[in-house]
């Protein structure tokens, strides 16, 4: 038995019915029409001949066609009899009988209000693409205006869930900003708050990101900063300048980077950007290809105040710069401490060195010290109070504060 009732809700069939009537319509009329016209022609003709032959074949020709006329009229009765002879019942006919303009529009508006709604519960894009494939369809443009605002909000909600995707696979705090910024543009509270709730479950982890990365020797601290050496095995024998190097050779990493790998270290750690080095530190301050053997000629492989305070080039990253006050030890370390409370990370020049310095956990001052030991086994990494630090290293000459834009 073949039902055919439970396909005459989809628009398509209902559609394929409606041209089945238009075209049986058709035959029904124009056929007989046509036949009847063809027949009063010949049999006009035969008759203006005068010629008794032509008349009587007219006269047997106008009873074929007036058959096949008769005949083509009742095509309609015709196929409902194939039809019951196939079906079990006249259902076919309800489906002949709702196939009108307003039946498929309406078939076709509950489809995509139907697919809407589940593109809603499930946010997912297979199901938002085909919905809004179902809504291109609907001729109201009132219903199809609500659908496609509708679906314009779910694309939206995929949009931010591609950026939250994004975080968790790299972990840089300009994703993080990004994402958490297209939240608040989510309408519906509870995917809002669902959404965020992820955002931050991910943020949580972002402070110990830099342990994947950091040289040997890393220290937890309440920025997340990656501890990097500039003798990493992997940059320490790069050079990157011709002079400023061990007995007046060229500038390595390992030798001259003290200030490019302390704002390594700052950078890395506050954009959340792991691929953010000492060495792409040079060439990005530099304008160089390590990689490519490219040099600059400075004479000195020393990093500027200027350069670590670069605003152009830290705002590629979200951050800004500010240098403190210094000069007394009060001073300085009042604007230090200050800085650190903020959540700031502060580059600090001591006599002849770079040195980047972080909050600790445990409300002391962490000193990431990018050549542990240099000279003084008490000068290495680690959380200590300023008060130590600036004894041990003889004073701090210049530091500049570190926040996001």
């Amino acid at each position: 038995m073949i039902n055919i009732l439970s396909l005459c809700d989809e628009p398509e069939i209902l559609t394929v019915f409606k041209l089945v009537k238009t075209v049986l319509g058709l035959i029904r009329v124009v056929v007989p029409i046509t036949l009847i016209v063809s027949l009063s022609l010949t049999y006009l003709s035969a008759v203006a001949s005068k010629n008794d032959d032509l008349v009587h074949a007219a006269v047997k020709q106008s009873v074929g066609k007036i058959i096949a006329a008769i005949l083509v009229f009742f095509v309609p009765t015709f196929a409902n009899i194939i039809f019951s002879v196939a079906t079990s019942d006249d259902t076919y006919k309800t489906c002949l009988n709702n196939a009108t303009t307003e039946n498929i529009a309406a078939a076709y508006d509950s489809r995509a209000s139907d697919l809407v709604k589940r593109a809603k519960d499930n946010v997912q894009y297979y199901t938002y693409a085909e919905a809004l494939r179902s809504v291109r369809n609907v001729s109201d443009g009132n219903k199809k205006a609500q659908y496609e605002s509708e679906l314009a909000d779910i694309k939206y909600i995929l949009e931010v869930k591609e950026l939250i995707a994004l975080v968790q696979k790299t972990k840089k705090m300009s994703d993080y900003k990004k994402a958490a910024e297209a939240l608040e543009g989510i309408k519906d509270d509870s995917i809002r708050q669902e959404l965020d709730n992820q955002l931050q479950s991910i943020a949580a982890t972002m402070n110990t990101n830099y342990g994947e990365y950091s040289s040997p020797g890393a220290i937890a601290n309440a920025l997340g900063l990656p501890y990097y050496s500039q003798c990493d095995s992997r940059w320490g024998n790069l050079a990157y300048d011709i002079g400023g190097g061990p007995n007046g050779g060229p500038a390595t990493l390992c030798s001259s980077s003290c200030g490019y790998t302390s704002l390594s270290m700052v950078v890395a750690g506050m954009s959340r950007d792991m691929t953010v080095n000492p060495v792409t530190m040079v060439e990005g301050l530099r304008n160089i290809s390590i990689a490519s053997g490219g040099m600059t000629y400075r004479g000195y492989g020393a990093a500027s105040k200027s350069e670590l305070t670069n605003s152009s080039f830290l705002a590629k990253y979200g951050i800004q710069a500010r240098t403190l006050s210094t000069g007394s030890f009060d001073t300085t370390k009042n604007s230090i401490l200050g800085a650190l409370d903020s959540n700031n990370a502060v580059v600090i020049l001591v006599p002849g060195h770079y040195m980047t310095l972080s909050k600790g956990l445990n409300g002391g001052v962490v000193l990431l010290d990018p050549f542990t030991g240099w000279g003084d086994k008490r000068k290495q990494s680690g959380e200590y109070s300023l008060d130590y630090i600036y004894e041990v290293y003889g004073g701090i000459n210049w530091a500049a504060a570190y926040s996001h834009d």
